[in-house]
């Protein structure tokens, strides 16, 4: 979970940040990249609050029928 500080997020997300959902300031998405490319392209910007974890079940759900679904 993202929460920027600014009014206005950044309009893309890096390639390496899958966003699922967008709420106002709020950005929540799984990282499928390295954690030091996501800090750095965090680094200049505006960030409220971090928060990074593992995937919770409604996730990890969401995966393995989207992954089912493609083959």
């Amino acid at each position: 979970m993202i929460r920027w500080a600014a009014e206005a997020p950044p309009s893309e997300a890096p390639p390496f940040l899958e966003v699922q959902e967008r709420h106002d300031r709020t950005w929540e998405g799984v990282l499928r990249g390295p954690v030091p490319e996501f800090l750095e392209w965090t680094g200049g910007l505006p960030l409220e609050d971090l928060s990074i974890g593992p995937p919770d079940l409604e996730s990890l759900f969401r995966l393995y029928y989207r992954q089912g679904a493609a083959e």
